[in-house]
């Protein structure tokens, strides 16, 4: 229990921040410029929040993996893609 009081402030905190990220069109942005080399390598733009935020923070990619799951469902590709880069694969 002591450890689950000390990081659920953090997660809060992370799920807020990309919150933060996606709201303000920034997250998006960066995804614009790099959709043509993922499409180049036949990557589904939705997951590159995930590849660009998983080398950064374990924490903060299980927020952004979530997140995917909940806009894109369990049952797509995007969710492969997902699990492949958060490392499940």
């Amino acid at each position: 229990m002591e450890t689950v009081i000390k990081i659920f402030p953090t997660l809060i905190a992370l799920f807020l921040a990309i919150s933060a990220l996606r709201c303000s069109g920034i997250l998006d942005f960066i995804q614009s410029i790099f959709t043509p080399v993922l499409t180049l390598f036949k990557i589904p733009a939705e997951v590159f929040p995930l590849m660009l935020i998983r080398p950064i923070s374990g924490s903060a990619s299980t927020a952004v993996a979530l997140d995917i799951m909940k806009n894109y469902g369990v049952d797509s590709i995007i969710r492969l893609y997902c699990f492949y880069y958060y490392g499940f694969y």
